[in-house]
């Protein structure tokens, strides 16, 4: 069986790695006590770590991916196709078959009643496979959910 390019990397890197990691450093911090610190880690001090493709090349399962760019450029269309590949247990556009799987989707711009459930529907997805991010919910309190800060969240519910 063939490496993929980035087994092949990490194949290659694996000789280069210390044998014992260099333990974290800590670094000065010119910011008051009180305030959140940012742990540094030195890449020396990780060793390296195979993944699971979902789309080999393309899509790393258990990973979270981000489509950006500007409003009418197809975000969407692309991420219904996906999610409909992902849903139905389809096969990818190079013909490499996706084992069935459920998709979370958040969208800044697209309203999940009007918009995406009818594409993906269109699509052929498989609704009871598809979830959407909702609202954050504090205790009592409930608020859109941000993805400046609640990154945390949805990784949780994934």
């Amino acid at each position: 069986m063939a490496l993929t390019r980035l087994e092949e990397m990490m194949a290659n890197l694996q000789t280069k790695i210390p044998k014992t990691p260099a333990p974290p450093r800590s670094f000065t911090s010119h910011q008051p006590p009180n305030l959140p610190r940012l742990e540094l880690i030195p890449a020396a001090s990780l060793t390296p770590a195979p993944f699971q493709w979902l789309w080999q090349d393309w899509l790393a399962k258990g990973k979270f991916h981000v489509l950006v760019g500007s409003p009418g450029t197809g975000k969407t269309t692309l991420a219904v196709s996906l999610a409909a590949t992902v849903t139905q247990g389809g096969d990818w556009p190079d013909g490499i078959y996706s084992s069935k799987g459920n998709v979370l989707i958040w969208s800044g711009e697209d309203d999940p009643k009007d918009t995406l459930v009818p594409r993906l529907l269109a699509s052929g997805a498989d609704l009871s496979r598809v979830f959407f991010a909702g609202r954050i919910r504090n205790h009592s309190d409930m608020r859109a959910f941000d993805p400046a800060t609640d990154l945390s969240a949805i990784s949780e519910a994934a």
